[in-house]
């Protein structure tokens, strides 16, 4: 009886961290496919960040895409795995567009990755 329900935990903590790690790749955007003004979902490994006045900017590999992200509120240290939602903003100059930033209003530590 014991074993059983031992083995029934266990593979429900499985099954939890599998989904757990899934999540990613599954919500997020492929950042080739950003349009202006829409909310996203950008998964990937911090690069480089720049913390002033509890405003952040960071550069976000996702996938070999980097991705320029304006947040308010500390950056997450470099090297660390973030979910990162919010808005998708077309950088443009003389008409010429120049990639974009994701204005974040969630950015959340990532400890698994499938």
């Amino acid at each position: 009886m014991k074993s059983k329900l031992l083995i029934a935990i266990v593979v429900i903590v499985v099954i939890g961290i599998a989904i757990y790690a899934m999540i990613p790749v599954t919500i997020a955007a492929n950042p080739h496919h950003l349009k202006n003004k829409q909310n996203y979902f950008v998964y990937g490994t911090v690069q480089s960040d720049l913390t002033v006045n509890d405003r952040s900017v960071f550069l976000m590999n996702d996938s070999g895409s980097l991705i320029a992200v304006e947040y308010n509120g500390s950056a997450p240290a470099v090297n660390s795995t973030v979910l990162v939602h919010g808005e998708f903003l077309n950088v443009t100059f003389f008409g010429m567009s120049y990639g974009g930033i994701i204005v974040a209003n969630g950015v959340y530590n990532w400890y698994l990755s499938a």
